[in-house]
């Protein structure tokens, strides 16, 4: 099966015009005399416009900058990603967080809401070194209802002020953490333990 030709929605909007044999004939016709400089698909081959009538074309979505969107990091690895800028009339882009320019059709599609908070999650956590959800001893968590910290231990007693990270895992997916403070921003005041 031959794939559709990727188009602007300008270039849908334009073929859309022309429906019987007698329109699409003369469409091709028009693109070999270069009658219609208006026209959206002006530097296509007559070649080209045939193929679009012939095998279907479908638009191909245009993504700005500060969107969500999927895309290939490499051939078997793919990622969420901000648009933060594009180079060369939109044939390379950059994505927040990164140095690298990448071609533009390395973007499948926007980003889920489900995708775009997954990413918001591993990005805070990975911010303190971390995979998502994971908690550590000393770490301390502030549950949403109580507002009261519980510092992560080994056993838990919620009333006592300590839970174990499993816990913490259980009310960070239910939406009950606030945030946390992790163990590894503890500073201490003891004489010969900072630096």
């Amino acid at each position: 099966m031959t794939e559709k030709v990727k188009i602007t929605q300008k270039q849908f909007d334009w073929l859309e015009k022309y429906k019987s044999d007698e329109e699409i004939d003369y469409a091709i016709d028009v693109q070999l005399h270069r009658k219609r400089p208006d026209s959206p698909i002006v530097d296509w081959k007559p070649s080209e416009v045939a193929r679009a009538f012939y095998n279907g074309y479908k638009v191909e979505p245009e993504y700005k900058t500060g969107e969500w969107v999927r895309y290939w990091k490499s051939d078997s690895l793919a990622g969420i990603g901000l648009i933060s800028s594009y180079k060369n009339v939109r044939q390379f882009v950059r994505f927040e967080g990164e140095e690298k320019w990448r071609e533009t059709d390395c973007i499948t599609s926007h980003a889920t809401p489900e995708e775009i908070k997954a990413e918001k999650e591993r990005r805070v956590w990975a911010g303190i070194g971390r995979e998502t959800k994971q908690f550590r001893i000393g770490d301390i968590v502030i549950n949403k209802s109580t507002i009261a910290p519980c510092v992560i231990g080994r056993t838990c007693y919620p009333s006592d002020g300590f839970i174990d990270s499993r816990a913490a895992e259980r009310w960070y997916e239910e939406g009950k953490v606030a945030g946390i403070y992790p163990a590894e921003s503890f500073v201490s005041f003891e004489e010969g333990d900072s630096e």
